[in-house]
């Protein structure tokens, strides 16, 4: 408790200078029952899930994604070589707004990791001194790290849109396909991507060559790569297994592995067409035949109860949206890990 007065002193001189930061001489929990009522009133009310990146001149490569559902928060750090999830736990006290971060962080010296929040600003004490020492990013050489709100609207999806792009999101999960950076997608991705989006809806343009292989022109896979993602590939070339011969992919055909499908949980708009998402991953058997839009109860409620996915991680995706004839298509530009 008395940490936290200290944090809270410190970190509102770091945010508002001149302002006093004398909160009283307790942060009792334990208040009474009008102070109860007042802080879960304000905790309903605030939503703090978005992207929150550093500020500053001293910034550093750490960016922090929170997600919430069913009133529930999840935190997601990601950065240079850097990345640890857990539940996030946002506290009212007394009119402040304290975050402890739980799992992986929290299990490092001092044993936890607390931020003050103020107005879309997140406020962590980095690192201490020679008498408590320790340092929770080692990557930010600043004392007081801020991580301030992007403005970015979240969108209310209709059931409609949020099961297009689940359906959008799948044709990658589906594939496996590998994180990217934006502006870095790799040739292999596309041409993977390709193959298999043109392998599961448009068989008709694969030729088999036996009982076990069958060939595509590398048109066909270059079409979706661009529709996709937005740019061309640029050395056609054989890897893993394809072969590439006289402008034509050979593969290997055949099915068996886990159904991997996509849900979208948030969808925020960023301006300029550019949306980010944050998608929830699931793998069912080779032999799932359930409503990849459902959920767990509708899975268990459904013939093949036995047979109910598992959520296996999350993506944060940065895509593009176009409209073109009256009707709307995405790109994506970038998919990493959360």
């Amino acid at each position: 408790m008395e940490n936290k007065v200290l944090l809270s002193a410190i970190l509102l001189f770091v945010l508002f200078f001149a302002i006093s930061c004398n909160s009283g001489s307790s942060k009792d929990k334990n208040s009474n029952q009008d102070t109860d009522s007042t802080i879960n009133k304000h905790l309903s009310v605030n939503d703090y899930s978005g992207v929150y990146k550093v500020s500053g001149e001293n910034s550093c490569p750490l960016t922090l994604t929170i997600t919430k559902q069913s009133d529930v928060y999840e935190y997601h750090f990601g950065g240079e070589g850097f990345k640890r999830s857990g539940r996030l736990i946002p506290e009212d006290l007394h009119g402040e707004i304290y975050f402890t971060f739980e799992g992986p962080l929290a299990k490092t010296d001092p044993g936890t990791l607390e931020g003050k929040y103020v107005n879309g600003t997140i406020v962590i004490q980095n690192y201490g001194n020679s008498i408590n020492e320790y340092n929770h990013f080692k990557q930010c050489e600043a004392k007081f790290i801020e991580l301030v709100k992007q403005h970015e609207t979240e969108l209310k999806l209709s059931e409609v849109e949020k099961n297009e792009l689940n359906s959008f999101f799948t044709e990658f999960s589906e594939i496996y396909l590998p994180t990217f950076k934006k502006d870095n997608v790799p040739d292999s991705a596309l041409i993977i991507f390709g193959i298999y989006y043109n392998y599961r809806h448009n068989y008709k343009v694969f030729t088999q060559t036996n009982q076990a292989y069958a060939r595509i022109p590398e048109k066909m896979v270059s079409d979706k790569a661009s529709e996709f993602f937005g740019i061309k590939i640029r050395k056609h070339q054989a890897f893993n297994g394809i072969e590439y011969n006289k402008n034509n992919y050979i593969v290997q055909i055949g099915d068996g592995e886990a159904y991997r499908f996509s849900q979208v949980r948030q969808l925020f708009d960023n301006g300029n067409g550019l949306l980010t998402a944050v998608i929830e991953i699931f793998n069912g058997s080779s032999g799932f035949t359930g409503d990849i839009n459902g959920n767990p109860k509708t899975w268990k409620s459904s013939e093949n109860s036995d047979d109910i996915p598992l959520s296996v991680g999350k993506m944060k995706a940065t895509l593009k949206r176009i409209t073109e004839h009256g009707k709307t298509r995405y790109e994506l530009l970038e998919y990493l890990d959360l």
